[in-house]
């Protein structure tokens, strides 16, 4: 057992370091509560889900099928996500929670691999390494009447390949989130 995880770290060591070295890859993390893994066209189960923009970028690129959180939460699962840490360590049990310390996040490990880093939509946490805000979906989910504004990830994405530097952009979306106070009732 010690040795297979011996063999794991190396790999993943020389990954890291592969990393530095090669092209590196972009990143887009699109994320939003209240939904499931079955909300998405391009997922067996859903068949009666149109979804063609997300079915695009799943089909082109690279699908994570075996995530799971430990907590079905918005604050401790974002928290998780961003920083790889379990609600033990970072002390985010709940929404509201404040992290037990100043831990490094997504945006501290890709900016020191020179990426551009930014978020369009929900944080719901907070560190002192903050996601850089990139015009797009309101900030945070309680707004009455959520809007989407393209041109600031598009933008974000532009000045990254204008610099030649690799990016990360989550689109954090709200519209699936309370309050539901648009759309057909």
């Amino acid at each position: 057992m010690f040795k297979k995880l011996l063999a794991i770290l190396s790999l993943v060591a020389f990954f890291m370091t592969s990393l530095k070295a090669a092209e590196k890859p972009n990143f887009v993390i699109v994320l939003a509560d209240d939904v499931s893994w079955s909300s998405f066209g391009c997922v067996e189960a859903g068949l009666l889900t149109r979804t063609p923009n997300i079915d695009k970028l799943a089909y082109q690129g690279m699908r994570f099928t075996n995530l799971s959180c430990s907590a079905a939460m918005c604050g401790p699962a974002r928290q998780e996500l961003y920083t790889g840490l379990l609600p033990p360590t970072s002390g985010i049990y709940g929404n509201g929670n404040k992290p037990k310390g100043d831990f490094k996040n997504l945006v501290s490990y890709l900016s020191d691999l020179d990426y551009n880093v930014g978020l369009t939509g929900k944080t719901h946490f907070t560190t002192s390494t903050e996601f850089p805000e990139i015009p797009g979906f309101t900030h945070g989910a309680n707004d009455s009447a959520p809007t989407w504004e393209l041109n600031g990830v598009k933008s974000f994405i532009e000045k990254s390949q204008a610099e030649t530097k690799p990016f990360c952009v989550v689109v954090a979306s709200v519209h699936a989130h309370h309050p539901w106070t648009i759309g057909d009732a």
